[in-house]
């Protein structure tokens, strides 16, 4: 019996460090749930190389070096843009990202960051279209996405040429499709995923500065987050250190 007991008390400090390194093993960062349209590329998109597909892009690798330097573990969920704010409000998300202008409509619904990126408003269309001006756009139908900033540029810009029709789509590639099938004569988009539609099919062609000046995108929060002071202080960091350049360069040059 006695044999027995000291067997089990020179074991019994060999199962606390197991059990220490089993809760070591466990132990997790706090989760904070963001959400993202992955249709807008280079900001967020679908890398179909991967097994599963994964999303990657501008703002993911800025929502990561966010998260590795406040101390968090980012979970990333797909949704449509018109669902970002919805998702904020009812409690399903910590914090949208996918290039959102903050608008003083939207900042009555959600807080957000201070600016991270600027960027044009810009029309994508076929090459074989000869496209000068708005104005050649009389008659035409134009393409933008659902709960964008670009659905009501083109709500105003349909305002002052009642000539053109616009439509408005759930997803930036289905508005690319509208045009590539002929559909749509033009698609309002952020001038880079512009680009970076523009770059991947030779059919397309892109005007510049529709709206004739910059606009902002900011990270999105439930109001009265407590997340946003943090997250300025991280974006800030990452401007210091020059690893927004380096994001910015991987992602956004050349686009």
């Amino acid at each position: 019996m006695l044999n027995k007991i000291v067997s089990i008390l020179l074991c019994f400090p060999l199962l606390l460090a197991g059990c220490g390194e089993e809760e070591k093993k466990t132990s997790t960062k706090p989760k904070l749930q963001m959400v993202i349209s992955a249709d807008f590329p280079p900001f967020a998109f679908f890398d179909t190389n991967k097994t599963p597909p994964k999303i990657v892009g501008f703002d993911i690798d800025i929502a990561k070096r966010i998260g590795d330097y406040l101390g968090y573990e980012i979970e990333v969920k797909d949704v449509e843009f018109s669902a970002l704010i919805p998702s904020l409000q009812s409690g399903r998300a910590d914090f949208a990202m996918s290039g959102i202008t903050p608008t003083e409509e939207r900042a009555k619904s959600v807080a957000f960051s201070q600016p991270y990126y600027f960027m044009n408003n810009m029309l994508v269309h076929k090459q074989d279209n000869d496209f000068v001006s708005r104005e050649d756009f009389e008659g035409k139908r134009v393409a933008a996405t659902l709960g964008t900033t670009q659905e009501e540029f083109a709500k105003s810009w349909a305002a002052e040429h009642p000539g053109v029709t616009i439509v408005i789509l759930n997803r930036a590639n289905d508005a690319i499709q509208e045009l590539l099938s002929g559909r749509v004569d033009g698609v309002i988009l952020d001038e880079t995923p512009a680009g970076a539609f523009v770059s991947k099919n030779s059919k397309l062609l892109t005007m510049q500065n529709l709206e004739g000046e910059s606009f902002a995108s900011a990270i999105a929060f439930p109001k009265n987050s407590k997340h946003v002071d943090e997250f300025n202080r991280a974006l800030n960091h990452l401007n210091e250190t020059g690893e927004l350049d380096e994001i910015i360069k991987k992602w956004l040059v050349g686009q």
